[in-house]
């Protein structure tokens, strides 16, 4: 783990500085509440560079509305672009979950081809110059259709017309609704890592609007969070401890960590070279080469309808801490204390669920008033959980969804 001023967070700060500024914006997070019949048109996307034949599922980077992008903001001086991928099972009846992936800032493919999506790449059979895809038998688009969204502007392919409009923060971001599409879908919110700070603000405002008749009625059913951030120096700062209860750090680099860090391991002092090197034992970096790459060849541009003149996209941020079942991005233990200071009764208390009768992970619920919420951790689950152990976090959510009990 690095300290914060050499993060993989750090450029959020950066955004928070403004906030003046971006009051007088509001940058929309997109969602397309189809009556998910496909309309065939220039933007459904039946092939994929890198997968072989047609694409056995609904792919569209564009709607009959929209185009390929979508305009925001007061003289739509930002372009949002998504993947929207219809529900396998039945469209018509599915629920529609807008996914927003990681952050500050990352591309909607992170979520597609790493967790959650139709398609994943095919490691075995690709290099970097050309990667391969495959399907993804455990993509959460068995039970409901998914729009990834590139998010902020200068994430993925979507961009922005002036400069001022790429000075973003979290509380502007809301939701915008198209008015070509029905309303009456249900509609979920899903996010993980730091954009679990982003999400809970975007549901907060959809019911502020419903109460109030701003604008439509959505039909917002729910927000699943995975590993998210909540507080965040509570949650960096519980990594280290974590990691040496699951023994992933010896006893002498975690002695020697907490003494030269006294304690604190976000806001670490740059001119403490004892700290700052035995930060850098502790972390482990990694990136995903291929997505990138994949998405910067020209005939893939081409498929996915993208303008021509966006030069490079960037899939900001991919760097992740690879821990195995170990997460220590967000530790679980830094989650269930933000949890505990909400204060909500316990409804079903701490007990295992399982997957084929498996233990695949522990599970608790509360309730207060009309709002209930249910934590659940994963075996074997890393970071970004669907990522190492898809086939239990699709059992997951598929109950969730239902509102069966884990």
């Amino acid at each position: 783990m690095k300290p914060r001023s050499r993060s993989h967070l750090q450029p959020w700060d950066l955004y928070n500085k403004s906030r003046s500024r971006v009051s007088r914006m509001l940058f929309a997070v997109l969602v397309l509440i189809a009556s998910m019949e496909v309309i065939e048109s220039q933007f459904l996307v039946k092939t994929l560079p890198g997968f072989d034949g047609d694409l056995p599922f609904t792919l569209e980077t564009g709607h009959q509305c929209t185009l390929s992008y979508i305009g925001v903001g007061e003289s739509d001086e930002v372009q949002l672009f998504y993947y929207f991928i219809e529900s396998e099972r039945n469209p018509n009846e599915d629920p529609l979950m807008l996914w927003l992936t990681r952050g500050p800032g990352f591309s909607g493919l992170s979520g597609l081809f790493y967790e959650i999506g139709a398609l994943t790449i095919d490691y075995a059979n690709s290099t970097l110059e050309k990667a391969r895809l495959e399907i993804n038998p455990y993509s959460w688009t068995k039970a409901t259709s998914i729009i990834f969204l590139d998010q902020p502007a200068g994430t993925g392919f979507t961009y922005a017309k002036t400069s001022e409009a790429y000075i973003i923060n979290d509380t502007s971001v809301i939701l915008k609704f198209n008015s070509c599409n029905a309303l009456i879908t249900p509609i979920y919110l899903g996010a993980d890592s730091y954009a679990g700070l982003v999400a809970p603000m975007i549901v907060q405002e959809i019911y502020n609007g419903n109460e109030v008749g701003k604008g439509p009625h959505i039909n917002i059913q729910g927000y699943v969070l995975g590993n998210p951030l909540t507080y965040t120096s509570a949650d960096f700062n519980s990594r280290i401890p974590y990691a040496h209860n699951m023994a992933l750090l010896s006893d002498a680099i975690y002695k020697s960590t907490k003494e030269n860090c006294h304690g604190e391991y976000w806001n670490v002092d740059p001119n403490n070279s004892l700290c700052v090197h035995d930060l850098d034992v502790v972390d482990k970096d990694d990136n995903y080469l291929y997505s990138s790459v994949w998405a910067n060849s020209k005939d893939v541009r081409e498929a996915l309808h993208i303008r021509e003149y966006i030069n490079h996209v960037t899939t900001r941020n991919l760097a992740k801490l690879n821990g195995g079942d170990h997460d220590m991005v967000v530790p679980y233990i830094s989650t269930i204390n933000w949890i505990e200071s909400l204060n909500l009764p316990v409804i079903d208390d701490w007990r295992p669920w399982f997957v084929d009768e498996q233990v695949s992970g522990y599970t608790v619920n509360y309730s207060k008033y009309d709002y209930s919420l249910t934590f659940a951790t994963v075996k074997g689950g890393g970071h970004t959980a669907p990522e190492y152990k898809p086939r239990e976090f699709l059992s997951m959510i598929v109950r969730w969804l239902h509102k069966d009990t884990l």
